[in-house]
């Protein structure tokens, strides 16, 4: 286990507190299929996200650059047969350095064990995580908000597994939608707005929108550019049309949303 609180600068100590997770040697299984490590990952997911709400925080979120880390540095252990914070790029923080991930706190929890390959060893990896109070205290803490997991199987059937926690910028991408739409006489108004989803810190809220319109199936115009209303009316409009709006949210990182779904509204 890693904990760096300092912001923006390599790690100056690395407090480890590794479990040697090893259960009754079980006999080994047939070889695995990729997705037996895919399913594990997101039971050790799952299992800790609902941990997590149970105690009034918030889900962490995948981030993919996490995931890749955590899966070398669990392949590493593996092919190694070492449990080590100082796996492949280093320590945690060192190695989200490495991979140009910006960190203002990460941390490690790392575990091994012989018990059957897949969902054994996954539940008893996670229950000695879960009753390891160093373990426990980053799986539950306040101050991350971003997650990824890596198991890998050794040739001897055992079973490696790394969790990367991070604290960072908010990288997830805000949901946008076109709330209603009204036609009178020849005049068309659409309301939108986003939402921001939630992390446990540094959610960044919405920004500002992008808007788009099309007449009929004609090409999408756009209409609005980052701007930070949620409603506009447009007068004039020709009779015999359909008229559609779709937008587009940013948050204040510039993450964008996808183009939401559009609404229309007929002018008879």
């Amino acid at each position: 286990m890693q904990s760096a609180p300092a912001r923006g600068r390599r790690s100056l100590a690395v407090v480890v507190a590794v479990l040697v997770l090893a259960a009754v040697t079980a006999t080994l299984p047939p070889p695995a299929k990729a997705s037996t490590e895919t399913s594990m990952e997101s039971s050790l997911l799952y299992w800790l996200n609902r941990d997590r709400r149970a105690h009034g925080l918030r889900s962490l979120r995948l981030d993919a650059r996490l995931v890749n880390l955590s899966g070398e540095r669990a392949g590493w252990m593996a092919a190694q047969g070492v449990l080590s914070h100082s796996s492949y790029d280093g320590a945690p923080c060192d190695a989200m350095t490495v991979w140009a991930i910006r960190w203002y706190r990460c941390g490690e929890d790392i575990g091994f064990t012989t018990a059957t390959w897949g969902t054994t060893s996954a539940k008893y990896i996670y229950s000695l995580w879960r009753n390891s109070a160093p373990h426990w205290a980053l799986m539950m803490s306040s101050r991350y908000n971003y997650v990824g997991i890596g198991v890998a199987r050794r040739s001897n059937g055992a079973t490696y597994a790394s969790i990367l926690f991070l604290e960072g910028p908010d990288r997830t991408r805000p949901v946008a939608r076109v709330r209603s739409r009204s036609v009178s006489g020849t005049t068309v108004s659409f309301t939108w707005g986003a939402t921001d989803p939630r992390l446990q810190t540094h959610t960044a809220g919405v920004r500002d929108y992008y808007v788009q319109l099309r007449v009929d199936n004609g090409p999408w115009v756009l209409i609005r550019t980052a701007t930070t209303r949620t409603a506009i009316t447009l007068t004039g409009r020709a009779h015999g049309h359909w008229y559609a709006l779709r937008v587009l949210a940013r948050d204040m990182r510039l993450n964008a949303s996808a183009w939401s779904s559009d609404l229309r509204a007929w002018v008879p």
